[in-house]
């Protein structure tokens, strides 16, 4: 599918859109997006995505960066379906429904036009229907803060918090991953998501997970996904894991300390080698992601305590930053 195909002015209008489209830094502003969102070229191909849309679509960023749109119809619903039509006709739409991933969404599609009215593009945004809702707990990846947009933040920017985010940034860089604590309200969310945005990480997934809401029977399908078509997987599509989503990426760790013993353990496993296994697979996959954790209470005396593994705390807390009240 193209969007031109008898159209000869196709060019001009690719040279005629705007520069950010293609600056390397416009795929940073995607996944500081709270939801689902795709950039799709001129030609109908999927050009640039979010971590979101991967978690949303049950598919991996190399599964749809360069392939039609159209093509994951079959594998993603009916949804997609009606996405592609309104693309091939060159229309905004806004359609509901669930995905074979089974989750309900709102998705949107915008065609992107130069000044002179020709199409170069297009805007695809999804969202979890009701995921705006406060009281919504089963959201495990929304994003507390928007970098780049109006983000809703509990803290002050200080020069402390500054420096905190650039040593952060400089660690992570280096591959060191970092721990945030603080006490309730001081904006260690919002900071992640900061830290997630600069250095050399910025462009690549951010992936939030809500310690709190995986219990023992969950973390290994959530954390490390499920195998299509296994013996475990109940809706034949299998389950990107989180960890397979923030691949290259950072993998943020909202309330580590919530996590069970038996849970840190085979946190611990992968962080040995990086290496993991979908439920239902014996492949070994690997997945380079570095560490954000966060927690509001204090890690070393539940290690005293017994309460938190140490091994799980000399792996998180390289570069520990205590955020001021």
């Amino acid at each position: 599918m193209k969007f031109y195909a008898n159209d000869v002015s196709s060019l001009s209008h690719r040279r005629l859109r705007p520069g950010f489209i293609d600056d390397p830094q416009f795929g940073t502003f995607l996944e500081a997006l709270p939801d689902g969102a795709a950039l799709i070229e001129a030609d109908g191909r999927i050009k640039l995505v979010n971590s979101k849309l991967e978690l949303l679509l049950n598919l991996a960023r190399g599964d749809l960066v360069g392939s039609e749109l159209a093509k994951h119809a079959k594998t993603a619903g009916p949804v997609i379906q009606k996405l592609s039509t309104a693309l091939q006709q060159l229309k905004r739409i806004e359609v509901s429904g669930t995905l074979n991933s089974q989750r309900s969404v709102i998705a949107t599609l915008s065609i992107l036009r130069t000044a002179d009215g020709g199409a170069y593009g297009a805007l695809l945004t999804m969202r979890e229907a009701g995921r705006h809702s406060r009281n919504e707990g089963s959201d495990n990846f929304r994003f507390e803060a928007e970098a780049g947009s109006v983000a809703r933040v509990s803290f002050v920017r200080t020069p402390e918090i500054d420096r905190i985010i650039r040593q952060a940034e400089t660690a992570l860089d280096r591959g060191a991953n970092v721990l945030l604590t603080g006490e309730t309200g001081t904006g260690k969310s919002e900071i992640a998501r900061l830290i997630g945005n600069g250095g050399e990480t910025g462009a690549a997934p951010f992936v939030h997970v809500r310690c709190g809401l995986l219990s023992d029977t969950q973390f290994d399908a959530e954390m490390f996904g499920i195998e299509p078509g296994s013996a475990m997987d109940t809706s034949t599509r299998g389950k990107l894991g989180y960890v397979e989503a923030a691949d290259g990426g950072i993998l943020f760790l909202d309330q580590v300390t919530d996590l069970s013993l038996a849970a840190q353990s085979r946190l611990v496993a992968f962080l040995e080698t990086q290496t993991f296994s979908r439920l239902g697979s014996a492949q070994r996959r690997q997945a380079r992601i570095r560490i954000i954790a966060a927690t509001n209470e204090n890690l070393f005396d539940l290690v005293s305590a017994g309460a938190f593994r140490s091994d799980l705390y000399y792996r998180i807390a390289v570069m520990p930053f205590d955020l001021p009240p």
